[in-house]
């Protein structure tokens, strides 16, 4: 019975950070919403082809860096390719820092008035660098189920089809679900991002939301908006319960992975290739940005003026880090045990609040904690804190959530014969056990707190800003070598700690 209380106190709390906000803002559209207003807001031209617009981008993105990511998850994960890791940590680089920093770089690579900036400043540039920045998620996704799949079946289609064959009619369509996961991710998180589309001045249906809300405070058609958002994340979150629910296969440690040996041949072949596209994808576009900084003292002075920026978003993605760590595994723990009957029901809500565009949870957080006696949680940084574990609280739960399924049930039940309660199996055995998967779910948490400005940018109280959401406000009267000093220190910021973890994990 205790057990039960703790976990609807656990869950209690998301619903009053995360949920709570989401339904007063459906109530508050639905309220004030007539048929009238609502046909005449989405007969506007900017309104409904900005919807369209950001469906056939992310159906665009989301497609090709599945597929990409899938080639060069096979390419590292099953083959013996020597770069592979070296390559695999350049990849990432995009995905750890704001999206766009890349737009920003493609912007001094190929210049605001050059023969190509048509293709930039569009749809073809927009989609080229989601592309760069959401490539590692199909990757990795790839890479890991790659390594579930059974090596007794690919042994026995290696007798009669070879390694390729294996490779094809095996490995690949066992994990074809991952695949499909990978897919809705990147719609998703494409759907949501307009900080790329802003710069690249394409217009998405984010981006028209952010605007009438923050610049035209139009509230009305802001939160009417925000309704078709949530029924698209609503869609792929029920394909991913109905269609990914059971197919997906449980994560465990095997005892051996087949690998396929290449040839001298075709790893230099390979390396040469997949070396071209990471120079392209992620080294151009970085490396033109800090060729802008023409001295030193134009990085100090940068620094001096964003310091404190800098540090609240330090201090906002480890209290953010910290708190999803905790809530992550709380809520790991009542979904992979079955805590509480309506498990399910919290599962998919907290997922939910991840494929929702970050631009609604800011709107619902705006409405419910606007109000002069909560000025404790608007007026201060825990309205920015409250944003980031409610947005990426799926994250930290699903890594816990497999490392739990992992460990032998029969070391919880030896526990509990011997007369432990079930806190004690809680703190003796499943935090001991998960000690390693806490560490990357803290890292992996830090990381999406540091990169995120959309929430922020929405909530954030004066004298509270981070440093993405600093670096947007200077982009406007900003002068170039600035912004690209800002960049410099943010992607420093996180690139070289995330380095540094990577050689201590390996070493």
């Amino acid at each position: 019975m205790q057990r039960q209380t703790f976990a609807w106190g656990v869950i209690l709390l998301f619903v009053l950070i995360g949920l709570l906000p989401i339904i007063v803002m459906v109530w508050n559209a639905f309220s004030g919403m007539d048929l009238q207003t609502l046909r005449s807001l989405f007969s506007q031209k900017e309104v409904y082809g900005s919807f369209v617009n950001s469906l056939l981008l992310s159906f665009v993105v989301a497609l090709i860096t599945t597929f990409s990511g899938m080639l060069l998850g096979v390419l590292f994960a099953k083959t013996d390719l020597a770069t592979s890791r070296f390559f695999l940590s350049l990849l990432i680089v995009p995905l750890l820092i704001p999206p766009y920093i890349i737009a920003l770089g493609w912007i001094d690579v190929i210049g605001v008035n050059s023969t190509f900036s048509s293709v930039l400043f569009g749809f073809g540039g927009t989609a080229w660098v989601l592309f760069s920045v959401y490539l590692p998620i199909p990757t990795v996704l790839t890479m890991v189920f790659l390594k579930q799949v059974a090596p007794d079946l690919e042994d026995a289609a290696r007798l009669y089809t070879g390694d390729i064959g294996a490779l094809r009619y095996i490995s690949l369509p066992l994990i074809i679900p991952a695949l499909v996961l990978s897919f809705l991710l990147v719609f998703i998180l494409t759907f949501g991002e307009y900080s790329v589309a802003n710069v690249l001045r394409y217009s998405v249906f984010p981006l028209e939301s952010f605007v009438r809300f923050s610049a035209f405070y139009d509230f009305k058609a802001a939160l009417m908006m925000a309704l078709p958002m949530i029924v698209v994340a609503a869609g792929v979150l029920l394909v991913e319960r109905v269609y990914l629910d059971k197919k997906l296969f449980k994560l465990k440690e095997l005892e051996r992975i087949n690998i396929i040996s290449l040839p001298k041949k075709y790893q230099i072949g390979f390396s040469i290739f997949v070396g071209l596209v990471i120079l392209l994808i992620v080294v151009l576009p970085l490396l033109s940005l800090f060729l802008r900084i023409t001295d030193f003292e134009v990085l100090l002075a940068a620094f001096a003026k964003a310091w404190m920026p800098l540090l609240h978003s330090f201090l906002y993605s480890f209290t953010g880090a910290a708190l999803l760590t905790l809530f992550g595994f709380l809520s790991a723990y009542i979904i992979a045990y079955r805590v509480v009957p309506y498990w399910r029901f919290y599962d998919a809500s907290i997922v939910f609040l991840l494929t929702l565009p970050a631009t609604v949870l800011a709107i619902g957080l705006i409405l419910l904690w606007n109000r002069p006696m909560l000025d404790v949680i608007y007026a201060s940084a825990l309205i920015v804190i409250f944003g980031y574990v409610g947005k990426y609280l799926a994250v930290a739960a699903k890594m816990s959530e497999r490392k739990l399924l992992q460990i032998p049930p029969s070391m919880m039940e030896a526990a509990q014969i011997s007369g432990a309660n079930w806190f004690a199996v809680l703190r003796y055995i499943l935090l001991p056990q998960s000690k390693k998967t806490l560490i990357a779910v803290f890292a992996v948490s830090f990381i999406f707190c540091f990169r995120e400005s959309t929430i922020t940018m929405l909530v954030y109280p004066p004298g509270y800003e981070t440093l993405p959401v600093y670096i947007v406000t200077q982009m406007a009267n900003g002068k170039p070598e600035t912004i690209a000093s800002l960049s410099a220190i943010i992607v420093l910021s996180i690139v070289v700690p995330f380095s540094i973890l990577s050689r201590r994990r390996t070493a």
